[in-house]
């Protein structure tokens, strides 16, 4: 028998469709919590749930006096798009990469929104540690698709992802969205980190889209705070 979803994860799914669909444009506000709630035909209470899971996960941000907004990603342009491998390489760096886990999954409804899956399809779950001269630098988790990537194996995840999506599968690679998070270091990432107790760590979560307008790939990639930084310019 299937488990029925929750209303509040209902709510949250249809949401974030919309945003990542951009029906819901970057910086439009979406409808009242009593507008949602007449919609959806539930309590404020059950769409205040729905709308502070995607406040927390970076794509929606209350502005005071002015309700709450589609937050905007940062974007990278496709000349910039090289991967960790390859930026590092340009600085004469050896990078190398430990996969820790490679597994199929079954995709939480998050996942299945991102990357347009059906309820019932698999995905790659994938942990690496990224290193540069046998340094690590950043952790990372991706999900991908099964059924668009049969081909994946560990062989490739050795080495750059962009390999495999551009040699193998002849996919181009067009742009990203970023969003940037902060969190306190726990006990699993602290052992490849090896920082203080509780310090502050930056985790990216970036979607990569192909020239057909879809996410090949959604990663979240926790930084090492003394070895890597960001810079954007606007």
């Amino acid at each position: 028998m299937t488990k029925k979803m929750a209303q509040y994860k209902v709510i949250e799914s249809d949401l974030l469709s919309k945003i990542l669909k951009h029906e819901i444009q970057y910086g439009e506000k979406i409808p009242t919590e009593h507008a949602l709630a007449e919609t959806y035909q539930v309590s404020r209470v059950t769409v205040r749930k729905a709308t502070d899971n995607l406040v927390a996960k970076g794509y929606l941000v209350r502005v005071q006096g002015s309700g709450t907004r589609v937050s905007a990603p940062k974007t990278t342009s496709a000349p910039s798009i090289l991967g960790f491998e390859h930026q590092l390489k340009i600085l004469g760096k050896k990078v190398t990469s430990d996969v820790i886990t490679f597994e199929l999954r079954e995709a939480d409804i998050e996942v299945q929104t991102i990357l347009n899956l059906n309820a019932e399809e698999k995905v790659y779950y994938i942990e690496r540690v990224r290193k540069a001269d046998d340094l690590v630098f950043l952790y990372e988790v991706s999900v991908i698709s099964v059924n668009r990537f049969p081909e994946l194996s560990m062989s490739f995840l050795n080495k750059s992802k962009f390999d495999f999506f551009h040699d193998v599968k002849d996919i181009t690679i067009t742009h990203q969205n970023h969003i940037i998070k902060a969190q306190l270091i726990d006990n699993h990432l602290n052992q490849y980190f090896n920082l203080p107790e509780n310090m502050p760590i930056n985790v990216v979560e970036n979607s990569t889209y192909a020239d057909d307008g879809t996410i090949v790939d959604f990663t979240k990639i926790y930084l090492h705070p003394e070895r890597y930084e960001l810079l954007y310019t606007s």
